[in-house]
């Protein structure tokens, strides 16, 4: 009898230590396992995050477009629905302002702001001089709205140099404002189908760039 109880016994043993390493393989699977749901949930909203911030910066710049289409388009035919076309556009530079506070900051987005109006104000003495055919005017207009933009390359990419280019950014802005010009003055000339393609043109490229803003903002 005393065998048997010493063999129960030993049996006993080995089945409490095949239950412990048992639970602690288990304890370890599980431990792996939430964390491998914990990196794939944070990648998700990592994703997540990317995407919402893709979709609002391209929100924000096809607003820019659109609202400044249609305020050279008033400026030109429509002086009656000029002003709120106007004041809609201006509310968009500082909407872009804002949006690059929660990255940079209260300051950086108020300057981004003011030189976004600026590139919108400037604009005005290039449309006046364009319509009262002045070559004067118009190249001293264009070469303070290129000015301009110029700024606003340096500006991003002094936020964030790393990421953003200088030069690539001065060329960005560059296009985009010989972008503007051209379908500007297929809508002086009302040619329509012209402006609607130019514009076209300007659209993609803006939203190219808006891309490069998200990119810049993410790897900040």
């Amino acid at each position: 009898m005393k065998m048997y109880k010493n063999v129960n016994s030993t049996l006993n043993v080995a089945t409490k230590f095949k239950m412990g390493v048992i639970a602690i393989g288990l304890a370890l699977v599980a431990c792996f396992s939430v964390q491998g749901c914990s990196k794939d949930v944070a990648d998700k909203d990592a994703a997540a995050n990317s995407q919402e911030l893709r979709v609002e910066m391209r929100q924000l710049w096809a607003e820019h477009m659109e609202w400044t289409y249609a305020t050279v388009d008033a400026f030109f035919h429509d002086q009656a629905g000029l002003g709120p076309k106007l004041n809609r556009l201006l509310q968009n530079q500082q909407d872009i302002g804002n949006s690059i506070k929660p990255y940079f900051g209260d300051a950086a987005g108020e300057k981004l702001a003011k030189l976004l109006t600026d590139h919108i104000q400037l604009a005005v003495p290039v449309l006046s001089a364009a319509q009262n055919a002045d070559n004067a005017a118009l190249e001293e207009a264009l070469d303070n709205w290129y000015a301009n933009a110029q700024e606003i390359g340096d500006d991003y990419a002094n936020l964030n140099p790393k990421a953003w280019d200088q030069e690539a950014l001065r060329d960005i802005w560059k296009t985009h404002i010989t972008q503007t010009v051209g379908y500007s003055v297929a809508l002086l000339q009302n040619n329509l189908d012209d402006a609607i393609v130019q514009y076209q043109q300007a659209y993609d490229h803006m939203m190219e760039m808006a891309d490069e803003m998200t990119e810049g903002l993410q790897n900040k």
